[in-house]
């Protein structure tokens, strides 16, 4: 069931998030190494991290359990 963003974790855990145009999995990014930058949503493209900034996110659910093997 999707519930309103704030009331998402924002403890690193990878969650489904939906914004206006795309769903994505995401996860909250607070840098340690930059505590002046200001955390946000971020997804892992494989190479870096990039911030959903443009695309909002305005609900969220938790991720279903893998396939078993």
């Amino acid at each position: 069931m999707w519930q309103p963003i704030e009331t998402a974790p924002k403890d690193g855990i990878s969650i489904l998030v939906a914004c206006q145009t795309i769903m994505v999995v995401a996860f909250w990014l607070r840098d340690e190494d930059d505590p002046s930058d200001e955390p946000y949503w971020a997804l892992d493209d494989g190479h870096d991290y990039l911030a959903l900034r443009s695309e909002r996110p305005t609900h969220w659910m938790s991720l279903p359990e893998p396939p078993a093997k």
